[in-house]
């Protein structure tokens, strides 16, 4: 082997992953899984295509899967994070919530 760094295939940070020391002050691990579980969200209700890399259903599921983990018992499954997730989108929309996610 040689003495430099191997290249990955790797391109950086993932799609709409922007931290910075600055943006981590103030904030919890917890709301900051919170805030990019939403943007992902987003993406996927927008309909116009700003999701369409196809990981986001994967970067979602990875990030409700870690507040879940994180947040026994107030969402024991990823189907309740899930809805949290839904909830806090249609809110945000100022849409009325749909029963399913009530």
């Amino acid at each position: 082997m040689g003495k430099g760094k191997k290249k990955g295939k790797g391109k950086g940070k993932p799609k709409g992953v922007d931290l910075k020391a600055a943006d981590c002050k103030g904030k919890s691990l917890m709301e900051h899984m919170w805030d990019e579980l939403g943007t992902i969200v987003e993406r996927l209700m927008s309909g116009d295509g700003a999701a369409d890399d196809g990981k986001d259903p994967g970067r979602a599921e990875g990030i409700a899967w870690c507040i879940s983990l994180f947040s026994q018992p107030y969402y024991p499954d990823l189907d309740s994070v899930r809805a949290e997730a839904m909830r806090r989108y249609y809110t945000a929309e100022g849409e009325e919530i749909p029963a399913e996610y009530v």
